[in-house]
């Protein structure tokens, strides 16, 4: 893309997960000035490949959304992300701790229907799902710690929650709030500083609760989850702050077509199709390319798409969803998380991407973007393997 620079060094970590040398000092807190390349997505011709100085909002002209005046939002502040809200949340009995006391909390607060107070908020937070902890509802194995966990889960839950849980299993990981920093460190770099947001499969809403105060003020957000319990910890949670939350999968949200700024999340994945009884190109996709196509529809041209997605979207043979996207899209940027990124929260050794889309402005397709150089499965070079690989 004409974003892309040439790499300087032998790593494809994402910085901060390089276990051989230290964090990058600026990741979390990069100074307004950076250095790219020139873009040419605003329509102008490509300059040379010197670089060059700009100013973050100015980078990306296309993806400057409607203006949003904060005085649009609830008057409520944005509550800052607590550093040590997931801390020590390693083992899966923690976890499944953790889980049963944010359920207990978030009676509390729908009973007396108030918004939650500090205390409970960090209750809630620490809410992790149950894709990590299958064995909440394993009646049949052989750990009798478990068998009793499974049942004071049973216990605690209505049956179309519990039933709404269980099915959850499959995909409900979350993901790293250090992570999720990081991108939106790179958003606001990219020039992304406020509009109309997306967070297609919210869990808990952690992509929201990390969000910079400055940028949430200036949006307006809305959420989907699927799970029953997790998308109603999320009400409890962001819909004081004016989030428009949805409990229901996708498929069956009411959103318009080409109606948001920025479609940010961590997809669900997995080797299946979803239902969602429309004749579109991505319907025969797995879920997790499935997700790709939707938010493509759901953006407005010139907006971006975000998602961490499964690495099979990037590395499967049949290039058919990525020859979707690049009917759309550009690829502003791809990078692979180090296998193990979703361990300790999520459980899970799962191989994911973050996967940076830009939906292109009529006018803008042209056929060498069409046959994109991305689409195709190639060897990584030697000079660009990590060591430790």
């Amino acid at each position: 893309t004409t974003m892309a620079r040439k790499a300087t060094h032998a790593s494809l970590w994402l910085p901060g997960f390089d276990i051989d040398s230290p964090a990058y000092p600026d990741l979390f807190g990069a100074s307004e000035e950076v250095t790219t390349a020139p873009s040419t997505f605003a329509g102008d011709a490509p300059s040379s490949e010197t670089t060059h100085t700009a100013r973050a909002p100015e980078l990306l002209r296309p993806w400057r959304p409607t203006t949003i005046r904060a005085a649009d939002q609830a008057a409520v502040a944005w509550p800052q992300w607590p550093t040590s809200a997931l801390d020590n949340l390693d083992g899966q009995a923690t976890k499944f701790c953790a889980n049963l006391e944010a359920i207990a909390v978030l009676r509390v607060v729908e009973k007396d229907a108030r918004a939650p107070t500090e205390d409970e908020r960090a209750a809630l937070l620490r809410f992790t799902g149950w894709g990590g902890i299958p064995a909440s509802f394993n009646f049949d194995g052989y750990d009798a710690p478990w068998k009793q966990r499974a049942q004071q889960l049973l216990d605690a839950l209505q049956p179309a929650e519990y039933e709404s849980a269980k099915a959850s299993v499959n995909n409900s990981h979350y993901t790293e709030p250090f992570v999720i920093h990081w991108i939106w460190t790179t958003l606001r770099r990219l020039g992304f500083d406020g509009g109309r947001i997306l967070d297609p499969s919210s869990g808990v809403g952690h992509f929201i609760g990390c969000m910079p105060p400055d940028i949430a003020t200036r949006s307006r957000i809305t959420a989907v989850e699927l799970d029953d319990v997790a998308g109603r910890i999320l009400k409890a949670l962001y819909g004081p702050m004016g989030v428009d939350v949805r409990i229901q999968g996708l498929e069956a949200t009411a959103l318009a077509d080409s109606s948001f700024d920025l479609v940010v999340s961590n997809v669900p994945f997995g080797d299946y199709q979803v239902s969602d009884g429309r004749n579109r190109p991505y319907s025969r996709f797995s879920i997790h390319n499935w997700f790709v196509g939707k938010a493509l529809d759901l953006v407005r041209p010139g907006g971006l798409v975000c998602l961490i997605t499964s690495a099979w979207f990037l590395d499967q043979r049949d290039e058919s969803a990525r020859a979707h996207a690049a009917s759309q899209a550009d690829l502003v940027s791809a990078i692979r998380l180090p296998q193990g990124s979703f361990s300790r929260l999520a459980s899970t050794d799962v191989q994911a991407d973050i996967v940076m889309l830009r939906r292109r402005l009529p006018g803008e397709l042209r056929v060498e973007t069409v046959n994109a150089d991305w689409i195709d499965l190639d060897y990584v070079p030697e000079e660009l393997r990590h060591p430790r690989c």
